[in-house]
This record gives C-alpha cells, structure tokens and sequence, in this order.
C-alpha cells in the first residue's frame, strides 16, 4: 500500500504513529494487516490511498474512522488520541439527539401502548389490591367518625356426629359487662377509651305535648326518629373528637349532646317554636312523669340529609341507611347523667295504646297515655273485683277505667269490672336489635286487673311484666361497648385493625373440631356495604387478576420487542457513536434516558384514566348509594409501586441492550447492517 499526498501542508490535522493491526482467526491463523505504519496528513490537501487488494487501505480507514481498534500505537486526530478518548457523561447529551432523530411518531406509537398497558394494569391493581378493612377505615376517616360501636363475637367449629355443622363468627353479648369490657381493654391495650352505653328509651311524647298518630297509623315515616336510644357516657370530653355543629360540651350533669338529625326531628314536631338549630342551645326537655332533664348544649354535626331513605321507602330496603341513622339516635353525657337515668321507678314509652273489651272495639278515643310504669308484682294495689292470673299485663285505676268506658268513677265496682274483658293494643318505638333502628311496633296486652285509686294519672299505666322483658328494655340498662378514636388515622387503622374479624379458613376448623376463641369486631353502619363490596371484589378478582398479569406481561413483551427492534434498526447510530468515542455503558445510558422519558410520559398520561376506571368501579358498586363510602382507591404509593414496576421491566430491557452490544465491535454493526 502506497500512501500519496499534495499540496502545501503546514498544520497536522491527522498522526498515525507505529499503528498496527493484527487479525485473530478462529483457526488460529493470524493475519498481519497492518504493521508499524507512521504517517502524517496536515490540515490542508488531498490524499489518495493505493494499494492492491489486501494490502490494508479498508483496515486503515476503519481505524482511521474509529469504526475498528488497532492492535497496538495510536491515531491521533486534531492532537487526540481518539483511541484513548474517553466518553465523559455530559457528553451523552450530544449522542441524544442522534438517538431520537426522526423517531417522533415510532415515539408517539410506544408511548401510546404504554399508556394502555398502565391503564389496565393500574386500573385492576386498584381492584386487587382491595381491602375491606382499608374501605372501612377510609370510609370512617372520610365521615369523621370518631365513636365506633363494637361487639363480642365468638369463633367456633360445631360438630354433630364427626360432621361439621357450621363454622365461622357469631356474634354473642354486646353490653359492657365488667369481664367483657376488661378483655376488650386487654385487645385495644388502652389505644382507646372503651365508653359505656345504655339504654335511653325517651320519647319526644315523654317531654312534649306531641302524639305521633299525627302520621296515619302503621305508614310511621322510617326516616323520621322520635326517641333518644341510647346515652353514651362521656368522661373526659377533652378527647371527643366529633365536630360540633353549635353549643358546647357538657358541664353539668343534666347537659347532653345530641345529633343535628334528631335537632331536626324536634323541630320538625311543630311543638317548639323554633325554626333553628342554634335556637335548640341551652333548650331543656323535660319529662312530664319522671321529671329528668336534658338540657341541650350542643348539637353534633353528621351527613344525615344524605343517608335519608326515600320517601316510599321502607328501612328494611335501606340497612345501611337504617344503622346510620339509628348511631344519631344517641345522646353523649357526662357519669353524673347515668344516675339520673336511673330512676326508682322505671318507665317504658310508647305513642299509641287503645283498648278492646267484650262489649266494644276502641273504646278509648281520648288516649292521652304515653308511659307504662314497670312493677314486679301486685301486692300493693287493691284490686275492684276479678284478677287475671297472667305473668305479665296492664294494671288500671278505676279513675283510669272510668275514663276508658266513659263513666263517673263512682260507677266503678266489682259487678261492672267483672262485666267486662279487656285487652290493650298499644303502638311503640321498639329498638330492633338487628338493625339497631327504632321501629314502630304493636303489641297486645291483657288487662290483669282495676284497682282503686283516689286519682287519675293522664299519663302513665302500670304494667306487671313478669319474665317478659323481651320488648321492654328499661332506661338505664347496658347496651354497648364503643371505642373513642383518635384524630390520628394512622393509629386508628391499627386499632382497628386489632379488632377485626379475623379470618381462618375452612380446613382449621376442620383440624380444630373443638376449635372457639373469644374477640371483638366493630360492626358500624359502613360494615354493611363494605362486606357487599367485598362480595363484589371476589366475583371479578379472578378475572381481574387475569387482567394485571396480562398487563405486566404486555408490558415486558412490548418493551423487549421494542429495545430489540430498536437495537436492531438503528445499530449504524450506536456504531456512530461508538465511532466518535462513546463507550457502550455511555450508550446503554443514552438507550436508557430515552426510554425512560418515554415510559414515564406513558405513566404521567395513564394516572387520569386509571382514576377514571376506578371512579367506574365505584360508581357501578355504589350507583344507588349517596354517601361517602370508599371501596377502590389509589394514592402515590400505589401509582410509585406501579411506575417502579415499569422501571424494574426497563432495568431488564437496558440490560438486553447491554449484552446485546457489548462483544460487537462498530465494524462488525456496520456489517451487519449492510
């Protein structure tokens, strides 16, 4: 090979000095292509390489391109040894442009099936990743409440004969009794403030001059309430944490807290004269017959304008409903109130009683009676006539009876006492103790017998109940456990958490025939539908499962195929720039940051229709509901672990690149590509 050059050059632009290259064959015959070749070339000239074939003029061209590696010396270009060269990280960013050149649409294209693959990924990620608990506690968080009733329940495998009857959670007692409120101190390890609740069976008719038969008979409207349920006694209102919508806590022992929806229902009966709530502070109610109390200091804030049935609706079609609205029935008092509530007489309310006898149907129209007086047995009364031997029954006054038949009292005698058969028919607001909601109920009530009486009482019946106190549950009696939340959701969720019902699956009971455990859960009104969701999550996570696998599984085929295609079409830029001294870590880096601005565009332009899809998941389980209940869910941890997975799958696809190129050489790409 001759080298021949012209013209006036005075600046070298190009050195080559002792350059050799050695050729290493696979049959281990080496082949010398060039050997100790020193030459010069200045700025300025034309140059002509001539040789035969074989004779190295392809082989110094490569090397002089940095297209290929000499085996020994140097080519120095410019006073740089361009095979010493080293490729610094800022001078990537030149190599970018090379890389996306006329890549715009192929881009558009990726990023779009990226965004797919995101959206259905995330989308069912959400549904899989459900958790009732999770739902409940988001549902809590989100309608402040903070007071969350809980019951005993009992975990039990029962066997009849070597075969499993029924296995699984039952609830058992729900009343504070001292051992059962020491083991649910033990569970919540004082996280929480255990209350105490009992019944608190008042009518709006024990306080005011209101008859409920104002709405026709048996149509009583299910979301209207007229009693107080429940008081939940309060010893430290520093740490109650429901919102107040007007007032104050209480200070005295008198002073009670009530729900703005039974605000509403007391203002509703027309009997007081006020048109605000704000009027209803410092408002006291008073009891016609046992002269308790309560004085209004402050009304609690709730959605209840949300939770309201329809207006042809009945509360057995709306459970949710119905324990929400019942929870708004309790009053909150200091200790000091339960010994007023627990008087020496106890009284039952009820709103409508009439009366039936042997001579006449409805005999009494006036039915001004709005309270039973409880009494365990008769012997202080002096009976006119006849008694009935019944366990349980009314007792009337001759005053009483006088009234009823429309006759002076004088009239009332042994002979006309006797003459008559009488029952009660009486109407009351009954706490269901499945529904925990106030209903109206009807009852049939013998009449035991009349004894005499210098009085008349307008209001209250004596009633023997005997054994029976099924229906009637006396004010002052223990109803239920509650926990006190915190305002930190963190460390509600965890206590929460402790008294879940847990799960064990059918085959412990199975190996544990004997198998029964004692513990707590809540069973709020949100409990209701999150266990529907729960159904709802389980009838499509097997398909939705199905969905995330093929997702991820779109997602590294179509990142591979990508990279490979990639790799595949574009090798001459990844030559050029191995060619201008890139090394090929600079290059998988270059690779990498393109991909990466890719796939994180793809994931930014799938957030909104992933929340999207999640809203139509919510909608569809909750399209009849109107209140804040969560089921599915995303937050930024969520949409991290999603994009953190697609850079997992881009770590794998940079690494392809990297084996994929690290053994090649730019002249043997350059081949290839021709």
């Amino acid at each position: 090979m001759w080298l021949t050059y012209c013209g006036g050059m005075k600046i070298k632009l190009l050195e080559i000095k002792e350059l050799s290259k050695l050729y290493e064959s696979s049959n281990r015959v080496n082949v010398q292509a060039l050997n100790s070749i020193s030459v010069d070339f200045e700025s300025t000239g034309r140059v002509f390489i001539v040789g035969k074939n074989s004779s190295g003029k392809s082989t110094l061209l490569n090397l002089v391109g940095a297209m290929d590696k000499p085996t020994s010396d140097s080519i120095i270009v410019d006073g740089k040894n361009i095979n010493k060269q080293k490729s610094s990280f800022l001078g990537i960013l030149k190599y970018f442009k090379l890389i996306i050149h006329k890549q715009f649409l192929m881009m558009l294209l990726i990023i779009g099936l990226f965004s797919v693959v995101f959206t259905i990924f995330g989308s069912f990620y959400a549904l899989y990743k459900y958790d009732s608990h999770d739902a409940l506690v988001a549902s809590l968080e989100e309608n402040a409440e903070y007071v969350i009733p809980v019951t005993e329940y009992v975990h039990t495998a029962r066997f009849i004969d070597d075969e499993l009857i029924y296995f699984g959670v039952f609830p058992v007692q729900r009343g504070p009794f001292t051992e059962i409120r020491e083991r649910l101190s033990h569970v919540v390890a004082n996280r929480a403030i255990i209350l105490e609740s009992y019944y608190m069976q008042k009518n709006f008719q024990d306080f005011l001059d209101y008859h409920i038969s104002i709405a026709p008979p048996y149509s009583f409207s299910p979301y209207t309430s007229t009693s107080f349920t429940d008081a939940i006694i309060i010893h430290d209102f520093s740490q109650f944490h429901l919102t107040l919508l007007h007032g104050r806590t209480p200070v005295e022992p008198n002073e009670v807290l009530i729900y703005d929806y039974m605000a509403h229902n007391l203002l509703s009966t027309d009997v007081i004269e006020f048109l605000d709530m704000e009027d209803l502070i410092d408002y006291t109610l008073i009891d016609k017959d046992t002269q308790l109390e309560l004085k209004i200091s402050g009304i609690i804030k709730s959605n209840y304008e949300k939770y309201a049935y329809t207006l042809d609706g009945n509360y057995n079609d709306y459970p949710f409903e119905t324990k929400y609205l019942a929870r708004l029935q309790s009053i909150y008092a200091l200790p000091e109130f339960l010994e007023k509530l627990k008087l020496d007489d106890s009284y039952f309310s009820f709103n409508e009683i009439t009366f039936k006898s042997n001579v006449s149907n409805n005999i009494d129209e006036v039915n001004n009676y709005n309270k039973f007086r409880m009494i365990n047995n008769l012997e202080s009364y002096e009976f006119i006539g006849s008694i009935f031997d019944y366990e349980s029954g009314i007792v009337l006054s001759k005053h009483q009876l006088a009234r009823i038949i429309n006759v002076d009292p004088s009239e009332i005698d042994a002979n006309l006492v006797d003459s008559y058969v009488f029952e009660g028919v009486f109407r009351y607001l009954w706490i269901d103790e499945s529904t925990d909601k106030t209903s109206r109920a009807t009852v049939v009530v013998p009449i035991i017998g009349v004894y005499d009486s210098d009085a008349f009482n307008p209001n209250v019946i004596d009633f023997l109940h005997g054994q029976d106190t099924d229906h009637f549950k006396l004010n002052g009696t223990t109803r239920m456990n509650y926990l006190m939340l915190g305002t930190n959701w963190i460390e509600n969720s965890k206590l929460l958490n402790d008294i879940k019902l847990p799960y064990l699956p059918y085959s412990f009971f199975i190996e544990n025939p004997e198998y029964e455990e004692y513990g707590f859960t809540e069973y709020t009104s949100y409990s209701i539908i999150i266990e529907e969701a729960s159904g709802y999550v389980k009838s499509i996570k097997n398909y939705g499962q199905s969905y995330i696998y093929l997702a991820f599984g779109l997602l590294i085929l179509s990142l591979v195929a990508y990279v490979q295609s990639y790799n595949k079409k574009h090798s001459y830029k990844i030559a050029v720039m191995s060619m201008q001294g890139a090394n090929y870590i600079h290059i998988t880096i270059v690779i990498a940051i393109h991909l990466l601005i890719l796939i994180t565009i793809a994931f930014l332009l799938s957030i909104f229709p992933i929340l999207s899809r999640i809203r139509v998941f919510n909608n569809d389980l909750a399209k009849n509901l109107h209140y804040d209940v969560f089921f599915f869910s995303m937050n930024i941890i969520d949409f991290l672990i999603i994009y953190g997975v697609s850079i997992i799958v881009l770590f794998v696809g940079i690494i392809f690149t990297f084996l994929h190129f690290r053994n090649k050489q730019p002249i043997k790409m350059m081949k290839e590509i021709l």
